[in-house]
């Protein structure tokens, strides 16, 4: 009781964790603490709920097990990880209907693999990422990284000291929005490292 088996192709690990398979149960897990790991154990869908994002204020493990999270909404971003939050994301696939992930107030995330798209139908404009905060630092390993190109989208809004780490992943092409399309913003002491990764576009506008 307490632990559960993560399944990584014929390798098994049991660690101390919790199995979500809907919003509940998710949600439930990111708020109690008891867990240093929670799984997916099914796709998971809160678009199109009251509150179509998750709330995170601790160190938690994510692990997608290749299971689709899909959040927010045109008025919402999906994932929060606020003040407090250490949180790493494995093998998980984020769908979001709005923004991407927010990552402030010294929040500590790291991407390890999986995949990050926006869907939103909106002209408005969105970041994949949005780091903001003194001691914020989002990092970046790898992964698959999209949005709608006929959109006012970025992939990166990085502020008031922030850092994001890029080190690998794939990332698409920029917007081509015809009249205004979004670059990624560094603002107030803001930093983007980028030390590897494959670009859809001339990373130096980063």
């Amino acid at each position: 009781e307490g632990y559960i088996v993560l399944v990584d192709g014929s390798s098994y690990t049991v660690v101390n964790g919790t199995k979500a398979n809907d919003e509940s149960s998710l949600k439930d897990a990111l708020v109690n603490g008891d867990s240093d790991v929670i799984a997916l154990s099914d796709d998971i869908d809160i678009s199109d709920g009251a509150a179509p994002y998750v709330h995170i204020g601790r160190e938690v493990v994510v692990n997608g097990q290749g299971n689709l999270l899909e959040v927010g909404n045109n008025a919402n971003y999906g994932v929060f990880c606020n003040a407090g939050s250490e949180v790493t994301f494995d093998n998980i696939d984020v769908v979001s209907n709005g923004g991407g992930i927010v990552a402030r107030d010294g929040a500590q995330v790291v991407f390890n693999n999986g995949s990050l798209q926006i869907e939103s139908t909106v002209t408005s404009q969105r970041y994949l990422v949005y780091a903001f905060g003194t001691g914020t630092t989002v990092t970046i390993k790898d992964g698959e990284f999209s949005f709608e190109q006929y959109r006012k989208r970025g992939y990166a809004y990085v502020a008031d000291g922030a850092v994001l780490n890029i080190e690998g992943g794939v990332f698409g092409a920029a917007s081509n929005h015809p009249t205004d399309p979004t670059k990624p913003l560094i603002a107030d002491g803001g930093q983007i490292i980028i030390t590897g990764g494959t670009f859809g576009f001339d990373p130096s506008a980063f």
